[in-house]
């Protein structure tokens, strides 16, 4: 049972990293490239990126969100109601809702806001990049707050 715990965790890290640092990737490397970039260029990689990311980022967050609730049951502290008492399992709700928020954050702003400027004029697509790239920036506090209450979680809060 340990290895398939330890596998389950790496998991849940793996699809963390993956979504975490997409977003903060796009918002320090990506986008600041992608408004350098020449109209043309700027078009044609967008496009795919984000045809990519819709079909990445959705996965990798849900994963890390399943794998979370199924870590949090399977590691033994909260295997009741009881246990969601607990400050452990107040923590373990407050990233989970945390967590849903971030993703349904991606789903419904900034996937949109992304399908929005690669659908739009050449001449709009820089302002709203500059927009969507502001929504991705906010995403990554919803993320700072989930990977504190991991942290907590870790030290037994």
């Amino acid at each position: 049972m340990y290895w398939f715990i330890v596998a389950l965790y790496a998991l849940h890290v793996i699809s963390a990293i993956v979504w975490f640092g997409g977003g903060l990737t796009g918002v320090l490397i990506t986008g600041p490239a992608l408004q350098r970039a020449s109209a043309g260029a700027r078009g044609e990689v967008s496009f795919h990126l984000g045809a990519l990311a819709h079909k990445v980022y959705p996965v990798a967050g849900t994963m890390t969100i399943v794998l979370g609730v199924v870590l949090a049951l399977l590691g033994g502290r909260v295997s009741s109601l009881e246990g969601l008492a607990t400050p452990y399992g107040i923590t373990v709700i407050v990233a989970l809702i945390l967590a849903v928020g971030v993703w349904t954050w991606g789903e419904f702003v900034i996937g949109p806001a992304m399908q929005r400027m690669q659908k739009a004029q050449p001449a709009d697509r820089p302002s709203l990049l500059s927009r969507a790239l502001k929504y991705v920036a906010l995403e990554q506090f919803g993320f700072l707050a989930v990977f504190g209450c991991m942290v907590l979680m870790r030290f037994g809060v």
